[in-house]
């Protein structure tokens, strides 16, 4: 039996059968009815109650396992005890759980051969992220260690001119990006971008948009059966074009016919339900959203010349 519950599952349930619901039950004896009614159908069902001490282990163990490892975890780890039952425990008991506090500042402390060596690596050029990742820390912690020299984390040391032409003989050589930035101690999209735009004529084709790229396909994919294209840069119609630089072209061939962008809740309709023939007389624009597969045609005669009509009031 648990030792949170003062029931068993069986009286649990024999209580719920003389006070005729689980609600009347769990009131009667000061339970969760969540507690009552999972009671219930471990009890119907004949199964045991959870043990979240499988290992037997007793209070007093775990609250002196708790004071020498300083953190649930561990005592977890260290027992195989449920981390609820931890804590209950150490509520139980009166015991502060300040554990993750104590290990959190203990981790933002560097003696002082590594906080010089961390303002070295920043100095050379070093990413937070790159440092942090090679002593072992978060990134907050090298950012305390930077504030505390005075130095401004988050305006990183500009590219020098020689920085710059070396990374352009990198990168020429054949190195990859990554490869050019892990040799500079440098972000990877920080290369990318310095590159692409001061050295666009060294960009090699793979990386490049559009028709320069050697895998271009003329601007046109496929998506979820749909056709979309490269959508326009400087156009009334860029407002339609999505995260991905392209638009969906039925959606661009029916804003071109009617002269304007179309609205978020406007949509276009294929006639023959096939969604990569985006001729315009294939196309309807709706209003708000339309059956998948379906088409608005009249029962009576079969045309697709379907509007709107103001009611007439008698």
């Amino acid at each position: 039996m648990s030792r949170t519950i003062p029931y068993t599952d069986a009286e649990i349930a024999t209580t719920v059968e003389k006070e005729g619901s689980e609600r009347r039950a769990a009131q009667y004896l000061n339970l969760h009815p969540l507690t009552v009614s999972r009671a219930v159908v471990r009890h119907r069902a004949g199964l045991p109650r959870p043990n979240h001490r499988p290992s037997g282990a007793t209070d007093e163990q775990i609250v002196a396992a708790y004071r020498r490892l300083k953190s649930g975890l561990k005592v977890q780890a260290e027992l195989s005890v449920s981390d609820k039952t931890i804590y209950q425990v150490l509520a139980k008991h009166g015991i502060e759980t300040t554990g993750l506090a104590e290990y959190r500042k203990r981790i933002r402390v560097f003696d002082a051969p590594t906080r010089a060596k961390i303002k070295r690596k920043w100095l050379a050029g070093v990413p937070p992220t790159h440092i942090a990742k090679g002593f072992g820390r978060s990134v907050a912690a090298v950012m305390k260690v930077l504030d505390d020299y005075g130095l401004e984390p988050h305006n990183k040391p500009r590219f020098s001119e020689t920085e710059k032409r070396r990374a352009k003989s990198l990168y020429e050589s054949g190195l990859p990006f990554k490869k050019v930035a892990e040799a500079l101690g440098r972000h990877e999209n920080t290369i990318i971008r310095i590159i692409h735009s001061q050295h666009p004529e060294s960009v090699r084709s793979r990386y490049k948009c559009g028709p320069e790229n050697t895998n271009y396909k003329g601007g046109r994919v496929v998506h979820h059966g749909y056709v979309y294209v490269r959508g326009p840069v400087e156009d009334l119609y860029s407002t339609m074009v999505e995260a991905s630089g392209y638009v969906p072209e039925h959606r661009l061939k029916m804003a071109r016919a009617l002269g304007r962008p179309l609205t978020s809740h406007e949509t276009v309709h294929h006639i023959n339900a096939d969604r990569t023939d985006n001729r315009l007389e294939n196309l309807q624009l709706r209003n708000g959203r339309h059956g998948k597969g379906v088409a608005m045609v009249c029962l009576d005669c079969g045309s697709h010349n379907i509007g709107t009509s103001t009611l007439k009031k008698d």
